[in-house]
């Protein structure tokens, strides 16, 4: 059968991006990229899937299977730099959101909304990017804004996960228990 491709909105691949971009400066360098996606394997995945290119089947005989996995593993990053080359696409050796976006858009991966500015999610992706980076600009009516969204159009366990990101890049302000 055909498989169904995962989409995902626009808020959860704004998480994605803000989680791989460890020093807050709203673009991610090869070092992000390849450090996060060797600790999330299921991005991983999707990211090399999202990428085409005909899948080899490894053969499993037992000898060398160490040296196998070894190259297995050069290859992934090979192919992670080169999709990292691709995406890239100012040549700026940095990643922008617009492009990290881009990349889920022409995977087939992510939920478009045809009404774009009134969409909920489509605004708290905003606001969580504003945090990302420039926790300075960001003023109490955006965070009271981004939980009065939150509460409304998010699950509770996908709320929690939003605030801890949003505190995480904003100090000083505690989700109210």
């Amino acid at each position: 059968g055909e498989e169904k491709i995962p989409k995902f909105d626009v808020l959860t691949i704004r998480q994605w991006f803000n989680m791989m971009d460890a020093d807050g400066n709203g673009h991610l360098d090869k070092q992000e990229w390849l450090e996060f996606l060797r600790h999330n394997p299921r991005l991983k995945t999707l990211i090399l899937r999202g990428h085409a290119e005909p899948a080899q089947k490894p053969k499993s005989q037992d000898t060398g299977e160490a040296f196998r996995q070894g190259q297995e593993d050069a290859r992934e990053i090979r192919r992670l730099m080169k999709i990292w080359r691709e995406l890239d696409v100012d040549n700026s050796g940095t990643l922008e959101w617009e492009e990290f976006v881009e990349f889920f858009r022409q995977a087939g991966n992510l939920l478009e909304y045809r009404e774009n500015s009134s969409n909920p999610k489509q605004r708290m992706a905003e606001l969580v990017g504003n945090l990302n980076q420039n926790q300075a600009g960001v003023t109490e009516q955006d965070m009271d804004e981004l939980e009065r969204l939150a509460a409304k159009h998010l699950s509770g366990q996908r709320r929690r996960s939003l605030e801890m990101d949003a505190c995480a890049k904003v100090p000083d302000v505690i989700p109210e228990r």
